[in-house]
């Protein structure tokens, strides 16, 4: 048990890394802490087509899709909150520039990392905690 509360801890202090790597387009290392077999899920209407991307080639789909629209996509985790065993809650605050009308657009999400062995296997991204603390099974 000590060994996974250990990988989970450093696996906390790696988020902001990746988020930061991520905000300056430096996809290569933001998906460092991520497992080559990650599950990266998007609610449905934000990527109608598809809201599942798997792997590092599906996440950095992912990232290119936004990239198409936003000039800028900035992630600042705010709040990152551990859930035991394998788990962390991330409350982030997302700032894009649109491509098209230049305009800036700031929005909450949280974002439901699974870990395995130091290693994010799943995210979730949600725009509400209670749908994030739900689908982590800490409400009902």
């Amino acid at each position: 048990m000590p060994q996974q509360v250990e990988a989970l801890s450093a696996a906390i202090q790696g988020l902001p890394i990746g988020y930061a790597a991520f905000s300056r387009g430096d996809f290569d290392q933001a998906l460092i802490g991520l497992d080559p077999e990650i599950d990266f899920v998007v609610p449905p209407y934000l990527v109608p087509e598809e809201h599942s991307f798997h792997g590092h080639d599906g996440v950095r789909r992912f990232w290119e899709l936004g990239f198409r629209e936003f000039e800028s996509w900035q992630i600042v985790a705010d709040r990152l909150e551990p859930m035991a065993p394998d788990k962390v809650l991330v409350d982030a605050t997302e700032t894009m520039r649109s491509r098209a009308s230049h305009a800036d657009t700031t929005v909450h999400t949280f974002h439901l990392w699974t870990f395995r062995n130091g290693l994010a296997t799943r995210c979730e991204v949600f725009f509400d905690r209670d749908a994030a603390m739900h689908a982590a099974g800490l409400q009902e």
